[in-house]
């Protein structure tokens, strides 16, 4: 019987299951792993917001919803309301559609979203953007709360390109002292630097953008030269720059875990070229990377990437119209 078996063995048959499946599966089988469960925390301290059974899970979360501080939203509506989780410290949206506007507007409005640390969003959060000043959209109603000095938020990350922030008013925000980490994707590269100077105490900075002008390509250290001035000596901000295609801008050492669109690490400049030579941990969060291979795959260039990120486990090898993986 599978609750007779030590508890070694179950913890290492959890360590392959979602909290989501390890809850639903395990919390109510029994006295004894209802006890395991509520001690080793790290298997209920996250969870996927439900679609299904909520009369179980509202249920369950009246007894764990305090230990979750990490919830994904994998949908465009939210199934259960944030009121069962009042220590939440983390918010993914991953949903493939964009979110329903009060539905949205429901996390924003909610308590305890004041008390987050962490916002990351993958996916669109608005199907049609405004330009009218009087009706806000979802992206302009989040900036404004994001960029601002009553909420607890250090790490925000918006992957939907962003467009137009002048004309959609996203310029005019309040500063947030607190955000250390800031991961955007901008259509217009100048944006970012309307955007930073709400940021007075950023550490961390991962910027996707098309190339500022037609001439990027033949004149990268021009863009360069941009934070070689002395707002970016005072602050001491190390930042790297790639481009593939698209400009890939960051702070280093690289705090994030995916690394887009990367050729070699001769291909990197930086505003402190002395880091990318004397800092060998500069790419040690990275677990996943996107690898451009032009001709054929340098074998050398794999020895180099084991060596300086010892964390990877997921390769995705680009080659003109063709991707594949390669799990490590």
């Amino acid at each position: 019987m599978f609750d007779n078996l030590p508890t070694e063995i179950i913890l290492d048959v959890f360590d392959y299951l979602s909290s989501n499946e390890i809850i639903y599966s395990f919390f109510y089988l029994n006295q004894r792993l209802q006890n395991l469960l509520i001690k080793q925390q790290y298997y209920i301290n996250y969870l996927q917001l439900p679609i299904s059974n909520f009369n179980f899970w509202q249920k369950i979360l009246s007894i764990i919803g305090s230990q979750i501080e990490l919830l994904i939203i994998a949908h465009d509506y939210l199934t259960l309301s944030l009121d069962y989780f009042p220590n939440l410290k983390s918010i993914i949206i991953t949903s493939p559609y964009s979110m329903i506007d009060k539905q949205f507007q429901l996390i924003l409005q909610n308590k305890y979203f004041q008390k987050l640390h962490t916002l990351k969003i993958k996916n669109e959060i608005v199907s049609e953007r405004s330009y009218n000043e009087t009706e806000l959209d979802n992206e302009q109603i989040l900036f404004k709360k994001v960029f601002d000095n009553e909420n607890n938020l250090q790490v925000f990350e918006y992957l939907p390109s962003l467009t137009s922030l002048r004309l959609r008013k996203l310029e005019s925000l309040n500063i947030n002292f607190l955000i250390r980490s800031l991961k955007l994707n901008l259509s217009e590269f100048k944006d970012i630097f309307s955007l930073i100077k709400y940021t007075p105490n950023l550490i961390y900075l991962n910027i996707q953008s098309e190339p500022p002008c037609k001439y990027f390509k033949e004149d990268i250290h021009h863009v360069l030269s941009t934070f070689k001035t002395q707002f970016w000596l005072d602050h001491n901000w190390n930042i790297g720059l790639h481009q593939s295609g698209r400009t890939y801008i960051y702070s280093l050492a690289f705090q994030f875990n995916e690394l887009n669109n990367f050729s070699n690490f001769n291909q990197v400049l930086s505003n402190n070229e002395q880091i990318l030579h004397d800092n060998r941990r500069l790419w040690s969060n990275i677990t996943s990377i996107e690898l451009v291979v032009k001709n054929q795959i340098n074998l050398n260039l794999f020895q180099s990437i084991k060596i300086n990120m010892p964390k990877l486990s997921s390769i995705k090898l680009i080659e003109g119209p063709r991707n594949f993986y390669i799990i490590d």
